[in-house]
């Protein structure tokens, strides 16, 4: 008989939730596989604490049937290959093991209670085992892309894609996470560093809905070799040498800071009131500005249907 591994693999995953007692999240390539077919995965990922670790291997495992081996050696980062004596089934359980150091920004227990569906198999839905839904697992596999220092992350990149193109994705569950992040700026910053740093990156993410999305909404400087998506080195050009600065009632940059950069933009938009008092604190900026090239002023305002945006071409 020739095994499907991943087939193999979520049998293992019904025995291991006939023996727990709460819920815990699966995560890795068997999550994404729920969501994306082709995904090929054997591993069992599961978030488990050490005592829960021990529990599955000591019930499910007995030795007298099945020979184990830690591949990586380490109790917090596991890898156990679990050969079956008889046949010859080889399970590969990688458990997260809780009390290790987690990545920055990823809670698995806010990720369980609020943003889990249940993990089925054959129609059947499991009654301990959940995986996070297509945009919280997105957001894992962003977090994963930009922290891991091995040739995985092109798999969590190209795993992003294909999470946030599945149309079950909840775009709100994927920036409601990232708005929890202490950092987003240094996040958006060091991710599309990442992707320039790698060839292989800017063709993955051109296949992205998220990423043409987002492409179509913002004017990018044209690159030769996007094909009609913005070149990853060139938008982080753009982070680097025309920082985005945020300017509101609540968020005051330093005025000496503001007034230095506002010389070289080339788009200002404004938003309502904060337009009409930016603009009174630094006309002499703006103006300096518009001589020196900058190409476009967009205000927005509000109306009882929604939203007006008015733009001017500017030529210097």
């Amino acid at each position: 008989m020739v095994y499907i591994e991943s087939a193999e693999a979520k049998k293992e995953l019904g025995r291991i939730d006939d023996i727990l007692n709460e819920k815990h999240i699966l995560i890795g390539g068997l999550a994404v596989k729920y969501f994306y077919p082709a995904r090929e995965s054997k591993d069992i990922d599961l978030v488990c604490s050490d005592a829960v670790r021990n529990t599955i291997i000591r019930e499910l495992y007995p030795t007298n049937e099945w020979d184990i081996f830690d591949e990586n050696m380490d109790e917090y980062r596991p890898d156990y290959h679990i050969k079956n004596k008889k046949n010859g089934l080889i399970i590969s359980f990688g458990p997260k093991i809780k009390e290790r150091e987690p990545y920055a920004d990823i809670d698995w227990d806010l990720l369980v209670k609020e943003y889990s569906i249940a993990f089925e198999n054959k129609r059947v839905k499991y009654k301990k085992i959940y995986i996070p839904s297509a945009g919280a697992l997105a957001f894992t596999k962003l977090i994963s892309f930009v922290n891991r220092e091995t040739h995985k992350d092109i798999q969590d990149l190209q795993d992003f894609v294909d999470l946030t193109n599945h149309k079950s994705c909840a775009l709100d569950d994927l920036f409601n996470l990232i708005d929890r992040v202490a950092d987003k700026s240094k996040l958006r910053e060091n991710f599309w560093k990442k992707i320039a740093s790698k060839k292989e990156c800017a063709s993955i993410i051109a296949k992205g809905n998220i990423f043409k999305l987002a492409d179509f909404f913002t004017e990018s400087k044209p690159s030769p070799q996007s094909n009609g998506f913005a070149d990853a080195t060139n938008k982080v050009n753009i982070l680097e040498d025309n920082p985005i600065i945020f300017f509101s009632q609540k968020k005051r940059p330093l005025e000496a800071d503001i007034s230095d950069n506002l010389k070289n933009a080339e788009e200002f938009f404004f938003m309502a009131r904060t337009g009409v008092n930016f603009l009174g604190s630094h006309k002499s900026a703006v103006c300096h500005a518009i001589d020196n090239g900058c190409v476009q002023i967009s205000y927005c305002e509000s109306t009882l249907t929604g939203y007006r945006l008015w733009t001017v071409k500017t030529y210097s």
